[in-house]
């Protein structure tokens, strides 16, 4: 029987009624990233299970080496921690991109959460919803329309919870947004500016395999295209994408340093306004942070402007120079009188939110269209889709505006 934590003690301040040993979820991470291991999932479903409300976790990846670093990964995370958490890993011997497929019938999982790169979304996410598998996909859901309306469809049809990982839906900067959207303080939306930029070392290194599959905008700036509806409730109606590519491709990189996208919104009493998001992953590996972003929304009565790099907590030493931290999105925190710590922050809310949910519907309390217009569901994630869809056919055409087919 599982211990949870060392010390006999747990943390975490879920709304959850606490799970019996045996009735928590059982859940399978497909994909063994950077987000995967300290970036949040681990970390989250660490915590989770010290809450008792998950039960077993493996992982899938395509090669047993990639599995026996993150179970080295986890093992320094139990110590930090002071869990007993126990990772299952897939493959077990050599190489197989398929491996999850073996984790499905073998651990039978409740829910899973795939983090793999983009292009891969949709047939993993297809595979786990037909075994009946609850399924959390980072963004963005897919590339294109008429795939994400594929999954929203046989979700439906399966009976199967489908979401996003829409995490930015949780930072409480975007839900004042929200707020104060909704209740009208800032009178008619004129137009909406955003600046989100990373690192280099992201595509140049971390994502260096795949980064020929997505682009900046795609990898990054869905984040804003999905925040402007949530907090607007806008529909998009046409968008036009212009970009370059320099720094990248003399690294050997054939993929966009930069995008700027113009997105045209139709309220939801049919007042029109401008949005532009403004992304690149080119930004200098000295920068203090490894995201920069701004935004700013104009209305007619007002507006509303946010640095979500500026925390104002900043870290000066001798070793790691300055480092502006975001305390709020997936941090670690002492657990006081333990020596042991805990994680906590949006990134952690995003995952624990999706884990509640599956595990209502588990227990009989709800059904998947309970959360409808509630939660990133994938029929929600058709708007951000689309307009990644839009932005890409844009590019394509040499900065055309395009319409935006939800």
């Amino acid at each position: 029987m599982p211990k949870r934590f060392i010390s006999g003690e747990r943390t975490g301040n879920y709304n959850m009624k606490k799970c019996k040993t045996g009735e928590g979820l059982r859940i399978l991470v497909i994909g063994a990233g950077m987000y995967v291991e300290y970036g949040t999932v681990m970390p989250a479903l660490n915590e989770l299970y010290r809450a008792g409300l998950v039960d077993t976790v493996s992982a899938a990846a395509t090669s047993v080496s990639t599995i026996a670093e993150l179970k080295k990964r986890m093992r320094r995370l139990r110590k930090m921690t002071g869990t007993d958490m126990e990772i299952a890993g897939f493959p077990q011997k050599g190489h197989d991109p398929l491996a999850y497929r073996k984790a499905l019938s073998l651990e039978r999982p409740d829910c899973a959460i795939v983090v793999v790169p983009d292009h891969l979304h949709y047939r993993i996410a297809r595979d786990l919803i037909n075994a009946g598998v609850h399924t959390l996909v980072v963004k963005p859901l897919c590339a294109s329309v008429n795939e994400a309306k594929m999954l929203a469809s046989l979700a439906r049809n399966r009976s199967v919870y489908g979401a996003v990982e829409f995490h930015k839906r949780y930072d409480e900067a975007n839900l004042k947004l929200k707020d104060i959207v909704g209740d009208g303080r800032l009178g008619d939306i004129l137009y909406i500016s955003v600046e989100y930029s990373q690192r280099r070392t992201v595509p140049i290194k971390a994502f260096r395999r795949w980064v020929g599959h997505t682009n900046i905008f795609q990898y990054l700036g869905v984040h804003y295209a999905d925040i402007i509806y949530f907090a607007t409730g806008a529909r998009p109606v046409r968008a036009l994408a212009t970009g370059q590519k320099a720094l990248l491709k003399r690294s050997g990189i054939d993929t966009y340093d930069s995008i700027q996208a113009v997105i045209e919104w139709s309220g939801p009493k049919g007042k029109k306004f401008i949005s532009t998001i403004l992304t690149n992953w080119i930004d200098p590996d000295t920068t203090s942070s490894m995201s920069d972003q701004k935004i700013k929304v104009i209305g007619t009565e007002g507006r509303y402007e946010s640095d979500q790099k500026d925390r104002s907590v900043q870290i000066v030493t001798e070793k790691g120079g300055i480092e502006d931290v975001n305390p709020y999105f997936t941090k670690s925190y002492p657990l006081c009188g333990t020596g042991f710590k805990y994680f906590k922050g949006y990134g952690i809310e995003s995952i624990r939110q999706f884990c509640e949910d599956a595990l209502s519907i588990k227990s009989g309390a709800s059904e998947p269209p309970d959360f409808a217009g509630k939660r990133p569901t994938f029929r929600d994630a058709l708007v951000s889709t689309a307009i990644v869809e839009a932005v890409n056919l844009s590019l394509k055409k040499g900065s055309l505006w395009v319409k935006v087919r939800v």
